[in-house]
């Protein structure tokens, strides 16, 4: 009886412990193509989101909101915090926040190979770049007064005014940039090309309401569980990354990280790792070493022969080709016709 008793006891004090934690967490975010957007296209974002916090042990609620809607409703309280703050922006008072969670590289593109060379908003002074609000109206951009800034209010729209040449750049994430090429390799049409660094590097952080019980440690056990999910492959399977570079064991040097839930279409290159190089996603600022470690699903490989052998054992020969873009193609198709 004593033993139920304590038990019992116990249960409660973890409850009360808790406290709201207990209850939902009610997030909000932004439509984003590829990365929160409902219907048609893929909200990889939320889903990553809410795998997280179901690992870190709460429950989660994502809803998509439009700018206004999103901020106002931060504001009264009826969203305990979002999942989507760029950290371009400062952090608003009365918010606790994640550390970045997810990396945005912003770079130049373009329709021709010069934009490669360039390096500074200088180098094409007084040129028109097409630009998606949510990055616009940071004070990071507001500062570049080189160029001139056409606004937009979706991914879709910016690129539209990048194929009708109403801008002469497009400014936006690397992977927005890869997944716009894959249609325009499916249509045999010329891809893109884009800034070899990025022109702003900047991520995703997670905020929580500083009213939420234990918001701090909420956000805590999120980070912790962010970083095992990027360890274990499950970045890579949640936004379709063949390869990503980050540097996992605090060494200093970039480890490779993927997932034999991904395609793998260099899986049959002769010259791993320089022919997935190119395309792998980079983390972080760490750069590769001899001392890297090649990690598949959370196994450890030191050297790429046996990593590439048991890659081959594990995955299908539909495995090997290309994926479709994430974009939705209907959706482009008009572009897609007339580039």
């Amino acid at each position: 009886m004593f033993k139920r008793y304590r038990i019992w006891m116990l249960a409660v004090s973890l409850y009360c412990c808790l406290g709201v934690d207990a209850k939902p967490l009610h997030l909000v975010t932004t439509e984003w193509e590829t990365f929160t957007s409902d219907g048609s296209h893929s909200a990889r974002l939320n889903d990553f989101v809410q795998q997280a916090f179901a690992r870190a042990g709460y429950e989660v609620t994502i809803t998509i909101e439009r700018p206004a809607f999103a901020g106002s409703g931060l504001n009264t309280g009826k969203y305990h915090g979002r999942i989507d703050f760029i950290d371009l922006n400062p952090q608003q008072a009365g918010f606790s926040y994640s550390q970045r969670y997810f990396p945005i590289n912003l770079h130049l593109i373009s329709k021709t190979a010069d934009i490669e060379s360039v390096r500074t908003f200088s180098q094409i002074r007084n040129a028109r770049v097409a630009v998606e609000n949510r990055y616009a109206a940071s004070p990071s951009l507001r500062l570049v007064k080189q160029v001139k800034w056409s606004r937009n209010p979706t991914t879709f729209q910016s690129i539209a005014n990048l194929a009708g040449e109403r801008s002469d750049y497009l400014l936006s994430d690397s992977l927005i940039f890869n997944e716009f090429n894959r249609l325009l390799v499916a249509e045999e049409q010329e891809q893109l090309h884009k800034t070899t660094d990025a022109m702003f590097v900047t991520g995703l952080h997670v905020s929580l309401n500083n009213s939420i019980q234990s918001n701090i440690a909420i956000l805590a056990a999120f980070d912790n569980v962010t970083r095992a999910m990027l360890a274990d492959g499950s970045v890579n399977r949640a936004f379709g990354l063949e390869w990503i570079l980050a540097d996992i064991n605090d060494d200093g040097s970039a480890d490779w990280i993927s997932s034999t839930h991904v395609n793998h279409p260099h899986l049959n290159a002769t010259t791993f790792p320089n022919d997935v190089r190119q395309s792998a996603f980079q983390w972080d600022d760490s750069r590769v070493s001899s001392e890297a470690v090649i990690v598949i699903d959370g196994q450890h490989f030191s050297r790429w022969p046996e990593a590439v052998d048991w890659l081959k054992s594990q995955i299908s020969a539909e495995q090997q080709l290309e994926r479709s873009s994430f974009l939705d193609a209907s959706a482009y198709n008009n572009i897609l016709s007339r580039w």
